[in-house]
């Protein structure tokens, strides 16, 4: 139930109160107006920016790349949410910073394809309840950009794959150290 406080006698209840409290208090001119009695919006500012991200994030493959670096945080977190982590904006202005030197380097579907990739892929390198745009800005940049263009492709293969090839090449080799060599002291002729 709200209250409307335009009708309320704000002089009188303060005066009653003040002769309760033995307290003597005057109010002026300006605190007796109400102020062009609109209903007091939090956050609108905030919340218009996030459903105007959400209403292009359901038509993203026509709008990504209109989308402002705002919207591409926006984006990191709700792709988190879709995998099941969470990814909280805890300093707005640092994380903007670096979304603002990422899309000076890379366009927004570039960027979309790197979070795509680091949510959606089975990439083992980075762990998806830990990525942020600080790991777009560094260096893990010159692994995820060609990785996420891979993946785009249909061509990427997880980190531990790759190991177990390289461990295979390994042991082909031309030379390997044989365990049937005898063993020699130092010093024998």
């Amino acid at each position: 139930m709200k209250l409307d406080t335009s009708k309320l006698d704000v002089k009188a209840i303060l005066g009653k109160y003040n002769e309760a409290q033995g307290i003597q208090f005057t109010l002026n001119s300006k605190m007796l107006t109400p102020k062009d009695n609109k209903p007091i919006k939090k956050n609108s500012l905030k919340r218009n920016k996030y459903e105007m991200f959400l209403e292009k994030y359901a038509h993203i493959e026509e709008t990504i790349d209109t989308f402002t670096p705002l919207e591409l945080l926006y984006l990191i977190r709700e792709t988190a949410g879709e995998r099941g982590y969470k990814y909280v904006i805890a300093n707005v202005p640092k994380d903007l910073h670096m979304m603002k030197i990422l899309c000076d380097r890379y366009s927004s579907r570039e960027i979309w394809n790197m979070i795509d990739f680091l949510y959606n892929s089975d990439q083992d390198y980075l762990d998806k309840s830990k990525i942020s745009p600080g790991i777009l800005v560094s260096n893990w940049c010159n692994t995820i950009y060609p990785d996420s263009q891979r993946y785009i492709k249909g061509e990427y293969s997880s980190k531990g794959n790759t190991q177990i090839k390289r461990i295979q090449q390994l042991k082909k080799r031309e030379w390997s150290s044989s365990e049937k060599t005898d063993k020699k002291k130092v010093g024998d002729w």
